[in-house]
């Protein structure tokens, strides 16, 4: 009987350690349009600037030449006018370029990851604006504006 014991735990212990095993460190990130999206494993440097990786100093909004890529907020426009950038914008004003090229920002609508009907990211040339969401594929490739290459067409 004590052996039967012995046993079980070994079996537990070795289930245990099999479980834990599972649980170690993965390169897959979260869910995205219901399939998993790989990401790499070290940090890409930050091109362009969006609200999760903090804005950059000097960068100016995307739509107007620059690498910028943050939610236009009266607070950016400061950061901007602080950089020397801008001088002649207020928020009114640089809303309104995103509203005339149809850009949907975090002001807009959040959390869609770029896969809305807007989708892509502006930097992958789409209308949307919002936040990649970061862990993602999506989210690695827009902050360091390194895309795979296209995918041939398959006849």
């Amino acid at each position: 009987m004590a052996d039967s014991s012995r046993w079980r735990r070994i079996g537990l212990g070795a289930c245990l350690m099999a479980l834990l095993a599972g649980c170690s460190r993965t390169t897959e990130g979260p869910m995205t349009a219901g399939r998993m999206v790989r990401k790499t494993e070290t940090a890409l440097p930050v091109k362009h600037c969006v609200d999760a990786t903090g804005h950059q100093r000097g960068a100016k909004p995307f739509i107007l030449g620059g690498t910028c890529c943050c939610t236009p907020t009266a607070k950016l426009v400061e950061e901007y006018h602080k950089d020397g950038l801008l001088p002649d914008y207020e928020i009114t004003r640089l809303k309104s370029a995103y509203d005339e090229r149809s850009i949907k920002t975090d002001l807009d609508h959040r959390g869609c990851n770029n896969l809305c009907p807007f989708g892509p990211h502006i930097v992958k040339g789409g209308k949307c604006m919002a936040t990649p969401t970061p862990g993602t594929r999506n989210y690695e490739e827009v902050i360091s504006g390194q895309f795979p290459p296209p995918r041939p067409k398959t006849p």
